[in-house]
């Protein structure tokens, strides 16, 4: 049930209404459970909104299928091949005989793997003294093995390869709720690299869970919206997104994902935030009752 609220309220004008909405990815109009649509009650005049809670299962593969491909140079064979990590989640010590087969499997010589607890680094060693070399593109698995995407390394001339950084095979350290629908409506930002424009995230939630939970989040200050101009809301898509990648839904394999939403409408007429004056200063906002 929407509920006034008083004056100055969220930080954007006076005679605002609060609106909750829940949405259940099991529960969702059209789409998958991984990327939900839903068809909502019309909300009319909404000029904010914010995430204020959400349930995300750790169900997500670190190694998800089409993500877990690297490349392998032999020099005894001048041959270069497709090494393919079995989709799932891995603790460093079931990995190492992942990543040995995996790498049998691809290439000509024998491997050895080694994981060090005391540096969190992988080891990987040629029976043939070579200076073997992997190769990660960016959407490959090396950042969580201890490489980087979109880069070559290369072993030393025994065979011996040595990660330059620790392994992270529990994955992202946060994760984007995106939506195509609202985060490109509003006026806030988030930089994505070199981007500082607005784009479809509309919350960054910690992933503080290991595979197999359940991330549970709660917005620390909920009073402070993303402001919007939306003269009628009807439908919402949603989706979950890694960090450093907010174009590719993450996939639950089938398992939902929960998040409750706030809506602040507007009983008036909302004026939109203009293009400021020649000194760069921001237009403001106003409100005008019935």
């Amino acid at each position: 049930m929407p509920q006034a609220v008083g004056k100055a309220a969220f930080g954007i004008a006076d005679f605002l209404r609060y609106n909750e909405v829940y949405f259940d990815s099991s529960e969702r109009t059209y789409g998958t459970t991984n990327s939900p649509n839903y068809s909502v009650k019309p909300l009319t005049n909404v000029v904010g909104f914010k995430l204020l809670d959400a349930q995300i299962p750790f169900s997500y593969y670190v190694f998800p299928e089409g993500r877990n491909t690297f490349q392998l140079y032999e020099p005894a064979t001048d041959a270069t091949t497709t090494v393919t990590i079995p989709p799932g989640n891995y603790t460093p010590s079931s990995f190492v005989a992942v990543l040995q087969t995996a790498l049998e499997t691809a290439g000509d010589a024998e491997y050895t793997v080694v994981f060090s607890t005391a540096t969190g680094k992988f080891t990987i060693t040629s029976s043939v003294a070579e200076p073997f070399a992997v190769t990660f593109d960016f959407d490959g698995p090396g950042t969580w093995i201890g490489f980087t995407h979109a880069a070559t390394f290369t072993a030393s001339a025994g065979g011996v390869l040595v990660a330059p950084f620790v392994a992270r095979l529990s994955g992202p350290d946060y994760i984007y709720v995106c939506s195509q629908s609202l985060g490109f409506l509003n006026y806030n930002t988030l930089r994505l690299g070199d981007a500082a424009t607005s784009g479809a995230v509309v919350a960054k939630i910690p992933v503080t869970v290991n595979p197999g939970g359940v991330i549970t989040w709660t917005d620390p200050d909920p009073t402070k919206l993303f402001e919007c101009d939306v003269g009628v809301l009807e439908r919402v898509d949603l989706y979950v997104a890694a960090g450093g990648d907010v174009t590719t839904p993450l996939d639950f394999n089938g398992a939902p994902f929960s998040l409750k939403f706030m809506f602040v409408t507007s009983d008036g007429i909302y004026v939109k935030r203009g293009a400021g004056d020649t000194l760069g200063n921001p237009a403001k906002r106003m409100m005008f009752s019935n």
